[in-house]
């Protein structure tokens, strides 16, 4: 009885460790931040790196299923056009400002770099040396950065508004997006090169943030090279 429960128990621990992977993974980060554009906005997209460790656990010979833990550096910056009705606080000597109703528009420059915690989960599907990936991901964020600069005009050049902002506190401390993509076996089972794209369906700035109408999400191509450690 007890060499039965020890030769299964070596089995069991030879189809284990034959089934699961240990990889690590490095590349780059391509894309921005994307919500509502209007007519005159401009964006670019911007690079960061992103490296990590991952598992993948092979049910068939086609189907496996992964789960990373990386850090990635997501950037971005945009040039967007506004306009609006707002109130002009006159001041006068002595006495309350005069309130004046009015109108503005003018540009906004903006930049966005986070640090996250990427994790990654999802299934594999292998067709020879090809391999499509689908799933999602959520992310803790690490440090983040939105930083830009106003230039506006209140009514018919009453009055010229150039000022730096800095909205970081409002960038939202989780993200959870989906995740599609696919990759190429260099060295069979062993190394690979490839590409996901990931789309955030929740927004990238906290509920009480006031300056956004509309959904921004964190949408992201992860460009990497994959080796199979043990």
């Amino acid at each position: 009885m007890r060499y039965s429960l020890l030769l299964f128990l070596l089995i069991n621990f030879y189809f284990i460790n034959a089934q699961i992977n240990v990889h690590a993974v490095s590349g780059s980060t391509l894309g921005a931040p994307i919500g509502p554009i209007k007519e005159g906005d401009e964006g670019s997209l911007q690079g960061g790196p992103s490296f990590g460790l991952g598992i993948s656990y092979k049910v068939k010979n086609y189907l496996a299923f992964h789960y990373e833990l990386k850090l990635s550096n997501k950037k971005g910056a945009y040039d967007a056009y506004t306009q609006g009705d707002t109130v002009y606080a006159f001041e006068i000597p002595n006495q309350p400002p005069a309130l004046f109703p009015t109108t503005f528009e003018g540009r906004v420059k903006g930049a966005f770099n986070n640090a996250y915690v990427d994790m990654p989960f999802y299934a594999s599907f292998k067709f020879k040396r090809m391999r499509t990936n689908i799933g999602f991901y959520h992310a803790i964020l690490i440090d983040g950065s939105h930083e830009g600069n106003v230039d506006l005009t209140l009514g018919e050049n009453f009055s010229q508004i150039n000022d730096e902002f800095d909205d970081s506190e409002f960038i939202a401390p989780y993200d959870f997006g989906l995740l599609l993509g696919g990759e190429f076996y260099v060295y069979p089972e062993r190394m690979s090169i490839g590409m996901n794209a990931t789309y955030g369906i929740t927004s990238i700035f906290k509920k009480e943030y006031p300056n956004i109408e509309g959904h921004f999400g964190n949408l992201y191509a992860h460009l990497f090279f994959r080796m199979v450690l043990y």
